[in-house]
């Protein structure tokens, strides 16, 4: 359906969660140790029904399936 690169997120993805840091900063907040944050998606969202069976294939780490029921 699509395919990404971890460089069309700022060119890296750690540099969107740099900007993130920075950004909250602006408003006393600070990103904490052991927080979840993503750097965003690298791919535009698919609609997925009942029944669809989707698969992503990452390089160097292999594929995840998942099945929605």
């Amino acid at each position: 359906m699509s395919t990404g690169a971890g460089a069309a997120v700022f060119g890296n993805p750690a540099q969107s969660v740099a900007w993130l840091a920075n950004k909250l900063s602006e408003f006393g907040i600070t990103i904490k140790k052991g927080e979840f944050v993503m750097s965003g998606s690298l791919v535009s969202a698919v609609k997925v029904e009942s029944g669809s069976l989707s698969t992503a294939m990452f390089d160097r780490l292999g594929r995840v399936f998942a099945l929605f029921e």
